[in-house]
């Protein structure tokens, strides 16, 4: 009936609307996007850089315990030993590191230096004390020119620590020995280290002890000084306290010699060890490490291999 067609057509209509809009979605405005930030272009840190000559120098301050790295006879004429042992220096990133002579072998000469001690132990010149030795002699070789020290002999307050650099080299030089006298007697500090190249006592079998060098030995030890650091002989040999004639005293001075920055390793022990004689290591590179204290002083003997091989502390007299 019509009735009938009239109402399928609105249902068919209505089917259609309902496709329809199925299929057509009504797009709305989008949202608008959060506004980014405008920060300005990141730019990377810059990765610390180091000079050819170290960190820049700051003293460290009275009252906090001071870090030393300390070793002689260091760098020959190729890459050797020298650069294993400036890695533990770096590594362990110490306040002052003290040079005890032979810095560079066979003569201190200026191309010698640039070649192979400044890409090694040069890393941290500027925090380095030195002291001459027999290869880089004060005043013919270039030691003074690449280390600018303000003599062939000084000193310097280091946190509650004197130091003392002397010159092995002229060891019986009056000036020397009027310079040592008077510094140490003007010194009030209670704890004082010296340091220079030849050691008065060694059972190195190379060089052994130097009797030339007495005048300095029994000036430190009669003014109070604590510490003596020494090399010459390829060795480590870490001597109890001793009186100024070599004998054992309780209240004497330490010396131990560190012979040990990279050089040859061609030396051995005498059979018979020097009196005081307490701890000796041959055919081991390695670096003498020191916490300067208040009022006492620890230290260690590390191996390029990362061995510890001496461990000792003690009050200052």
């Amino acid at each position: 009936s019509p009735s009938g067609m009239t109402f399928v057509r609105m249902i068919l209509i209505a089917l259609a609307l309902v496709l329809l809009g199925g299929c057509t979605r009504e797009e709305g405005p989008s949202p608008p996007r959060p506004e980014r930030a405008d920060a300005s272009p990141t730019t990377p840190e810059p990765s610390p850089t180091e000079s050819p000559r170290g960190q820049p120098d700051e003293e460290p301050a009275t009252g906090r315990t001071i870090t030393v790295a300390a070793a002689g006879d260091i760098s020959e004429a190729e890459l050797g030993d020298q650069a294993d042992t400036s890695d533990l220096v770096v590594e362990a990133d110490p306040d002052r590191v003290l040079v005890l002579g032979d810095s560079q072998y066979p003569d201190g000469s200026s191309a010698e230096f640039s070649d192979y001690y400044d890409r090694t132990w040069g890393r941290f010149e500027s925090r380095t004390l030195a002291a001459p030795g027999n290869h880089d002699k004060y005043g013919s070789s270039d030691y003074e020119e690449y280390f600018d020290p303000p003599g062939p002999w000084y000193s310097i307050d280091v946190g509650n620590w004197h130091l003392v650099s002397l010159d092995s080299n002229q060891a019986d030089d009056e000036d020397q020995h009027e310079f040592l006298d008077q510094d140490l007697e003007g010194d009030d500090h209670r704890c004082e280290l010296a340091f220079w190249h030849h050691a008065r006592w060694s059972s190195g079998s190379d060089h052994g002890s130097s009797d030339a060098v007495q005048p300095l030995w029994k000036r430190a030890v009669d003014a109070g000084v604590d510490l003596v650091l020494t090399a010459h002989d390829h060795i480590y040999e870490r001597f109890g306290p001793l009186d100024r004639d070599g004998r054992p005293e309780a209240d004497g001075t330490v010396q131990i010699v560190v012979g040990t920055g990279g050089a040859e390793q061609h030396d051995d022990f005498f059979d018979d060890p020097v009196t005081g004689s307490k701890v000796r290591i041959d055919q081991k590179h390695g670096v003498l490490f020191l916490s300067l204290k208040k009022s006492s002083y620890s230290g260690e003997y590390q191996t390029v291999d990362g061995r510890v091989l001496d461990r000792f502390e003690r009050e200052c007299r």
